[in-house]
């Protein structure tokens, strides 16, 4: 159940999920996360913005709700008395379940985000640690991150959560998000949809906000100088000057000859691969939905569709995930100097290149 608030224009300003039953039984470890909070006397954002803490009375009806293992009228009428459920807060007054919004901790999304799908999947990541905390009971845990071989591309101590990554100076992050740990340098992680090469859409874009190493590398710049002096484009006068416009029609695509500009396209702009990870030097590439497996008491192995680590350079995606350099058509777009053309670094496998120059 989502709260909508519009403007007067109606457009969206809030789109908030909240906790409700059904929430709680999707995820049973929502309900250890409210107990633990009740008894430690941590607030819960409400809805509306405001914070509240609950009657540590509040926890023992939960204790119950969860050993009942049933959430029918008949269960709920047994344990709260009502279906519509009211809980006293510490200040006296009541408040309903529906009231408590379903923050990230509860693997809610950020007020006013857009639901794109590297926050999607930050946002299941988070749930599953959280989940991983409250069954282990501690505020930490260790991953050891497995590609599908079951490699162990980095064991990371001491988690803690998930977090965004913005972007630095302008210019577009590799990571999509990081993982915190307590002491610990930030694990970087680059995130793919999908579970194929070609389900996302590139490894990276070739502009100015990708970088000056990658926008000025000599094989980017050669593509496009290539490009603007071969048939796949066309002059065009703008306001006196003229310029070069990408024909429609077929992607055209070159290899890539130097290896740390492939390095550059999977891990970032400043790959090392000997240094601490950064929003330009990603620790680890990962595609499609995450998986969190116990191993022991506090100890969990992260999975996905796909991984693969930088400082190992261990992973399992194949040679369909190869960068290269495309360009294709697309009205409006201005890439180095040519109207209607997108240049990306993309894997071999995404796509048909009809023509290689």
């Amino acid at each position: 159940m989502k709260l909508v608030v519009r403007k007067k224009d109606n457009t969206v300003l809030l789109n908030e999920a909240n906790l409700s039953i059904p929430e709680l039984k999707k995820r049973i470890w929502r309900i250890d996360l409210i107990i633990k909070k009740i008894n430690e006397g941590s607030p819960f954002e409400t809805t509306s913005g405001k914070e509240v803490t609950l009657d540590k009375g509040v926890a023992e009806k939960f204790v119950q709700l969860k050993a009942e293992n049933d959430f029918s009228e008949e269960t709920l009428k047994k344990v709260f008395g009502t279906t519509k459920i009211n809980f006293p807060t510490t200040t006296g007054e009541l408040i309903k379940l529906t009231d408590l919004k379903k923050t990230p901790e509860f693997g809610g999304e950020k007020a006013g985000a857009r639901l794109e799908k590297e926050y999607a999947a930050r946002g299941q990541l988070e749930e599953l640690i959280n989940g991983a905390l409250v069954e282990s009971d501690t505020d930490s845990i260790t991953l050891r991150i497995l590609d599908k071989k079951g490699n162990v591309l980095q064991v990371v101590e001491g988690v803690t959560g998930v977090d965004d990554q913005t972007k630095i100076g302008g210019v577009d992050p590799k990571a999509d998000f990081v993982l915190i740990s307590k002491g610990k340098p930030p694990v970087y992680i680059s995130h793919k949809d999908g579970s194929a090469a070609k389900d996302f859409g590139q490894w990276g874009g070739v502009t100015e906000k990708a970088g000056a190493k990658i926008y000025n590398h000599p094989e980017v710049q050669k593509f496009a100088e290539d490009l603007k002096n071969s048939d796949h484009t066309y002059p065009i006068d703008i306001k006196g000057r003229e310029l070069r416009a990408y024909r429609r029609g077929p992607t055209v695509g070159r290899k890539i000859q130097d290896v740390n500009l492939k390095l550059m396209a999977i891990f970032g702009e400043e790959y090392n691969k000997d240094e601490n990870g950064s929003p330009q030097n990603v620790d680890i590439v990962a595609q499609g939905l995450f998986n969190i497996e116990k191993i022991e008491d506090g100890v969990y192995n992260l999975t996905a569709n796909h991984m693969m680590g930088r400082k190992s350079f261990e992973g399992d995606f194949d040679m369909a995930y190869e960068p290269m350099l495309i360009v294709r058509f697309m009205e409006g777009r201005v890439n180095h100097g040519i109207i209607n053309a997108r240049m990306s670094l993309y894997p071999t496998g995404g796509r048909k290149i009809s023509t290689y120059i």
